[in-house]
């Protein structure tokens, strides 16, 4: 399977969830590694909001 397979099987996963009334945060463990305290922030901004936001 390839990345762009995996990523395309992923958003399809992120879309039923969704459906279903279910946030989804989706961070990358590069990200995690390379910005640990903006990622801590951006999983409690996650937390404590309602509405949908990107890591990006």
């Amino acid at each position: 399977m390839t990345a762009a397979q995996k990523w395309h099987k992923d958003a399809r996963r992120i879309q039923k969830l969704a459906e279903a009334g279910i946030r989804v945060l989706v961070v990358w463990e590069s990200e995690i590694r390379t910005q640990p305290q903006r990622i801590t922030e951006l999983i409690k901004t996650f937390i404590e909001s309602e509405t949908h936001i990107d890591a990006d």
